[in-house]
């Protein structure tokens, strides 16, 4: 995976020394980068400088403003990968709304009001099993500290992870990873790191998984849009126990 470290000095206190001792630590770095579609800016990424063409492919792909690749004719990025620019085929919805969330950007727009058609159950031992297996491919976190993670899976194994200093952003280059890739595989499971929030599941329903599952919390929100559209939300997944919040039938003993 792409190095997005730098190493900066930093004065560490320890008990008992009555000096800092000097140490070079791994810091993450994060990058402005502007989205422009047809030539007008839609928004600005804060984001790892990483797999910066999946981020813009799965921010338009989640946001509903394309719903395939056919559509986009071309993408550029800059040098310098201060700028993404996409040209699709045709105009977007000039009045696209954009919305400022708690930690991010997204298009206020409304959803299906039905279900997610998937009978997908798992057993906890596996939902353990990838969910440790998703830790453990942490690689950059587990350099610097700070990042978060998220990875789709076929729920037999983890089929695409990526990392970045946004939880947004992660789940945009999940999908816009799935999308390069064609679409290889049936979505059942999204992992996360970090706290899902409404926005969240409403990014998470472009890929139908039927089960969300992270070792943090979900908000109120989150659950109730989860149990309107049949989506199982796992929580505080970690060592051997979790919670599960919004259809336990998906969860089978």
């Amino acid at each position: 995976m792409t190095n997005t470290n730098k190493t900066l000095n930093s004065w560490k206190y320890e008990p008992g020394n009555t000096v800092f001792t000097i140490k070079q630590l791994a810091i993450i770095e994060e990058q402005s980068v502007d989205l422009l579609v047809n030539n007008s800016p839609l928004l600005t990424f804060f984001c790892s400088p990483i797999d910066l063409e999946a981020l813009a492919l799965g921010f338009l792909w989640n946001e509903g403003i394309i719903s395939d690749l056919s559509e986009v004719k071309n993408l550029c990025i800059s040098s310098d990968m201060a700028r993404i620019e996409v040209s699709l085929f045709s105009p977007i919805d000039g009045h696209q709304s954009l919305m400022r969330t708690s930690t991010g950007m997204t298009v206020i727009r409304e959803l299906e009001k039905s279900q997610i058609n998937n009978s997908f159950t798992i057993n906890p031992e596996m939902l353990i099993k990838l969910y440790d297996e998703f830790s453990a491919k942490q690689k950059l976190h587990q350099v610097a500290g700070g990042y978060h993670s998220a990875a789709l899976s076929d729920g037999e194994r983890i089929n695409i992870i990526t990392e970045d200093l946004g939880r947004h952003n992660c789940l945009d280059k999940i999908s816009g990873t799935f999308l390069l890739e064609g679409k290889p595989f049936v979505p059942q499971i999204i992992l996360l790191s970090g706290r899902i929030s409404s926005e969240m599941i409403h990014k998470a329903m472009k890929l139908t998984a039927p089960i969300i599952a992270t070792r943090t919390t979900p908000t109120v929100k989150a659950v109730e849009i989860a149990e309107t559209y049949g989506v199982s939300i796992v929580g505080y997944l970690r060592g051997k126990q979790f919670s599960v919040f919004s259809f336990p039938e998906r969860i089978q003993f």
